[in-house]
């Protein structure tokens, strides 16, 4: 087993789309940027009575990035699954959310306007094409933890 490799991917409830997932591998630092702000307007936004919901994300913006794990999966028309996993001497937390890629929908709104401002800004888009690995199941350190991948199975 140890020549194979063995990606990770889930067949969809519908069985007519496969789930790719993906770990970001770098700039970790501005994901947590950019979640910070997300998880800044929630707490905000007079429609949402859960706030309890963000204590997981908001911990995962001030976390070393070197223990946080990002996953993602391109489920299309600019909707990501995010999984979080963040270890911290021998204590695992994983959390889960889906995210509306509003930038990238901006920018193919814009698209015929190559000066115009959304183009400079940062995406999950840009994250999952340009800042992913392949994970590999058959490599110890690659895999998720148990959690990671149950809420990865969640439709």
């Amino acid at each position: 087993m140890e020549n194979r490799k063995l990606s990770l991917y889930f067949r969809a409830a519908d069985k007519r789309q496969i789930k790719v997932w993906r770990e970001l591998s770098e700039r970790r630092h501005e994901f947590q940027n950019i979640l910070s702000l997300l998880v800044e307007h929630e707490k905000n936004a007079p429609h949402l009575d859960e706030h309890w919901l963000s204590y997981l994300r908001q911990s995962l913006c001030v976390c070393n990035p070197n223990l946080l794990r990002i996953f993602l999966c391109d489920l299309g028309a600019y909707l990501f699954h995010v999984v979080c996993q963040l270890e911290e001497t021998g204590a695992r937390m994983a959390t889960a959310w889906m995210h509306e890629d509003g930038i990238q929908a901006e920018r193919d709104f814009y698209i015929k306007e190559d000066d115009h401002p959304i183009h400079s800004v940062v995406c999950m888009t840009d994250f999952y094409h340009n800042h992913t690995r392949e994970i590999i199941m058959t490599n110890k350190k690659q895999r998720p933890s148990v959690a990671a991948l149950y809420l990865m199975l969640e439709e």
